[in-house]
């Protein structure tokens, strides 16, 4: 039984999440839904409440990015 060793996944709150790939370093925004990479970041991008659809073929879901990373 796998509850016995793994916690059960966070319910999606609609909210992407951002994950860096760790060949290049270069940090993608997810969908929480289906957790397939859509787009990637560059240094200093900011997106407040902006809405977007996966891409996925199976996911089409929307969800939303918040990102504010500024580097001075």
């Amino acid at each position: 039984m796998i509850g016995n060793f793994m916690n059960p996944p966070e319910p999606s709150n609609g909210q992407a999440y951002t994950q860096k790939d760790y060949k290049t370093g270069i940090l993608w925004v997810c969908c929480p839904h289906c957790g397939k990479r859509q787009f990637p970041l560059s240094d200093g991008a900011r997106i407040e409440n902006q809405e977007f659809q996966c891409k996925g073929s199976n996911c089409k879901k929307l969800f939303l990015v918040n990102y504010n990373q500024m580097h001075l």
